[in-house]
């Protein structure tokens, strides 16, 4: 995120907004990586 913002610090509104959607976010990307899930592949591959 430090990154993306060029290590300007956000206003509380923006970072409140920022948490928000990371929380959304997490469920989904912990689903995707599964590794019960990439194990199969991984091992095709």
């Amino acid at each position: 995120m430090q990154q993306a913002t060029a290590g300007q610090p956000l206003t509380p509104r923006v970072q409140k907004d920022v948490d928000r959607r990371q929380a959304e976010m997490m469920p989904v990307i912990k689903e995707i990586l599964d590794w019960n899930k990439l194990e199969p592949m991984d091992v095709r591959v």
